[in-house]
């Protein structure tokens, strides 16, 4: 396979035998393309933010730092797909709650790796292949609809949204999103009233809607800037968006920074 079409990938752990066992594993598939090995959870962050792979493989226990404060270090439109590979069960639960798509227990055989595996290039290939999707109904669009077309492009950010169900095709309007709400894969957009299941990521959602107009104030949430009225304290680190309609909505400690920037543009 071509190296430009591989999975690249990102192994983290501060066991060297560990380290290098998933290593050798990895390059046994002919999918996959190792950028980095990182035994120092410091190393994984810069690996992570220079090597944009597609996925990491991610301890959880190592020292100074965490496999989940490994992920707070990297950049958001950089986040690849997560594996968490542990000795410790009892991380599961909050491994899913920051999205991970596996959550491995060490030790573990051949057989459950490659299963592993398996799902991992399930889930790359299928946002591949719906990404050029996009792109295809996009320009089709675009052709049949010339007085649609924006005069001036917005960089790579998207203007309209496509849902694709049993009935056919829905054209959403970005400009008429209220907010996105993460679900597992998947992303429900709320648009006056009325929400719809969109097969995504939060991470390309938030790539792909103008930073102008939308903000990310947690992992789970983008609102629509201009809806939001405002920011109110709850407790210490505990603070709420408040929209012109009156909803709340928790904003992430980490993310207030850049909340209340995008709310002074």
């Amino acid at each position: 396979m071509d190296s430009k079409h591989k999975i690249r990938a990102v192994v983290v752990d501060d066991e060297p035998w560990a380290l290098n066992g998933v290593a050798s594993l990895l390059k046994e598939d002919m999918d996959f393309m190792l950028v980095a090995k990182c035994l120092q959870p410091e190393e994984a962050v810069l690996r992570i933010n220079d090597e944009l792979p597609d996925v990491v493989f991610l301890d959880v226990q190592m020292p100074r730092m965490n496999g989940f404060e490994v992920l707070d270090h990297v950049q958001t439109e950089k986040m690849p797909m997560v594996v968490f590979i542990t000795a410790f069960d009892s991380y599961a639960l909050q491994a899913f709650k920051v999205h991970a798509i596996d959550y491995l227990l060490k030790p573990f055989d051949d057989d459950q790796f490659y299963t592993m595996l398996n799902k991992v290039k399930k889930l790359f290939y299928a946002k591949q292949l719906f990404e050029n999707e996009q792109k295809t109904l996009s320009l089709v669009h675009d052709i049949r609809n010339p007085d649609l077309k924006p005069k001036q492009e917005q960089g790579t950010y998207l203007n309209r949204i496509y849902l694709k169900d049993f009935k056919g095709i829905t054209f959403l309007e970005v400009k008429d999103i209220k907010w996105l709400i993460a679900e597992d894969y998947y992303v429900w957009i709320h648009v006056s009233g009325k929400r719809h299941l969109f097969r995504q990521t939060m991470k390309f959602m938030e790539a792909k809607l103008d930073p102008t107009k939308f903000v990310r104030i947690s992992r789970s949430m983008i609102i629509r800037i201009d809806l939001v009225q405002k920011i109110e304290r709850l407790g210490d680190k505990n603070f709420i968006a408040i929209t012109k309609t009156e909803e709340h909505f928790k904003i992430s400690y980490s993310r207030l920074a850049k909340v209340k920037k995008a709310l002074q543009k």
